[in-house]
């Protein structure tokens, strides 16, 4: 039973370019690394918002004090103290902090005789607000704006990385794809060179054909083999590239999938004009993500930056605080609020921070501008990488096809020439070595056109993704249109 359940899960899975598009985009493992990308700079954001949250702040304590002997009447008296508060706490992007509370002191008198309660209280509003450094979102947001613009970079990342694998997932299967009909032509071609050993040797026996063509019969079998044996490896090697672009676990790939699909049918390119190719070269800039991620880097850092030049101001807040107090000696704690000492209370102040040697900030400073500026550098690299690509992606469309014309052209001519030099060798106007010159010939036109046709398909996968065109999708999704994969895009 084991036996045959192990049989079973070995036979290859046989999937189309559909499929295997699918699942790359769910089981990728490079796909899946940058999604978890995505959700640390989801996280990144969510704790800077975090720094402007409400906060609520409670606080409650007790204490007793025992008074000095100051006379005989007063010894072992003490002071009894509770204290009591509760509030919010929010700072505002622009910097600007706000702290809402209640608070209350209980004492109690400490002549015991009189038993009576010494409450304060107020209610309160304060509200601290930078003057210079720390104030405005460029300051005070500076973390959050950088994470949400970072977050988008991360996005971008992630969908520049769907299309990267799903690119090589397609160019993988149409090597998978070559790679099989190789093998087949080359199989079709060692069973031939077997048969034609077969009829040579029986014909070298009743001393119609010299016994030399028996051993160039052997020869020409034997490296039919041998190219059909190598074939074997090469589409093996093939199919598990592209099971480890689809990101089947490790088990599965002991049995690699098989394509389903064959070559479809190529028309010829319809490409852009020279004129035409800044227009081209702009198109695939707006579209790639990878520079979108390179451009969201630069202007997170510019945040980042910004924030690190106001630090080099001094700092100076701003203290504001308006209450309403009371307090009330008698039997009732909860009374300083509903008696004649109440009153409103206004408050202000001032405070400044200059540090002397400004290195702290200074060095922050150089090392934000110089991240910065490091960014640019990149995004104006990547702008230069896009640009080539997309040229070459353009010249290897048109010449792949040419190829490909060619080599079918050269594929016909063979099959003629063959056909021809059969009936001659049968006749006996022609010599066994230029039947099998001439098969040979056919064979590698044959395996010409299959490497054209894939290189062809290939190159159009290429140029939809040097021009950002091989996936659709928005923050965490992506889809690919199939049929776009075998034409050139639209650069509108």
């Amino acid at each position: 039973m084991g036996g045959a359940a192990n049989a079973e899960e070995a036979i290859p899975p046989s999937i189309n370019l559909e499929q295997a598009v699918s699942s790359t985009i769910d089981h990728n493992y490079g796909i899946r690394l940058e999604q978890i990308g995505t959700e640390a700079g989801e996280g990144a954001l969510e704790t800077a918002s975090g720094e402007f949250d409400w906060n609520v702040v409670a606080d409650a304590s007790a204490f007793r004090e025992r008074l000095p002997p100051l006379s005989p009447w007063a010894y072992g008296t003490g002071i009894s103290d509770w204290n009591y508060s509760a509030g919010v706490q929010k700072k505002l992007r622009s910097g600007v902090e706000i702290s809402p509370s209640v608070g209350t002191d209980v004492l109690k008198d400490p002549d015991v005789t009189s038993r009576r309660w010494i409450s304060r209280g107020a209610v309160r509003f304060e509200m601290l607000v930078p003057l210079a450094r720390g104030g405005g979102a460029a300051s005070a947001a500076a973390n959050e704006l950088f994470a949400r613009r970072d977050l988008d970079g991360r996005y971008a990342l992630y969908r520049h990385q769907v299309a990267n694998s799903v690119l090589e997932t397609v160019s993988a299967y149409w090597e998978c794809v070559g790679a099989t009909q190789a093998l087949q032509i080359l199989t079709a071609s060692e069973h031939e060179a077997a048969e034609m050993e077969a009829v040579v040797t029986r014909l070298a026996r009743a001393e119609l054909f010299s016994l030399a063509y028996v051993e160039q019969a052997q020869s020409n079998s034997r490296e039919k083999q041998t190219r059909r044996v190598n074939a074997e490896l090469e589409q093996y090697k093939a199919r598990q590239t592209l099971g480890v672009s689809m990101g089947m676990d490790a088990l599965a790939l002991s049995a690699p999938p098989l394509p389903a699909d064959t070559f479809p049918d190529l028309d010829e390119p319809h490409l852009p004009p020279p004129r035409d190719y800044g227009r081209v070269i702009l198109f695939a800039q707006d579209n790639r993500e990878d520079l979108s991620a390179a451009l969201a880097s630069k202007e997170a850092l510019a945040y980042l930056s910004n924030a690190a030049r106001r630090d080099l101001r001094p700092r100076v807040d701003l203290s504001l605080q308006l209450s309403y107090d009371g307090i009330d000696a008698g039997h009732r704690p909860q009374a300083f609020l509903f008696n004649e000492n109440d009153g409103l209370r206004v408050m202000g102040g001032l405070s400044m921070e200059f540090p002397i040697e400004k290195r702290l900030y200074s060095g922050q400073l150089r090392q934000a501008l110089a991240e910065e500026e490091q960014a640019d550098v990149l995004r104006q690299q990547l702008s230069q990488s896009i640009a080539s690509e997309v040229m070459i992606a353009l010249q290897e469309v048109a010449n792949t096809y040419a190829a490909y014309h060619v080599s079918l052209e050269a594929e016909k001519y063979y099959a003629e020439a063959l056909r021809k030099e059969r009936k001659r060798f049968l006749i006996g106007d022609s010599s066994f070595i230029d039947v099998i010159s001439l098969q040979d010939g056919y064979r590698d036109a044959q395996l010409e056109t299959i490497s054209a046709r894939q290189a062809h398909l290939i190159a159009l996968a290429t140029l939809r993704f040097a021009s950002g065109t091989l996936v659709h999708g928005e923050k965490s999704s992506g889809t690919v249109g199939i049929g776009e994969l075998t034409v050139v895009p639209h650069f509108e």
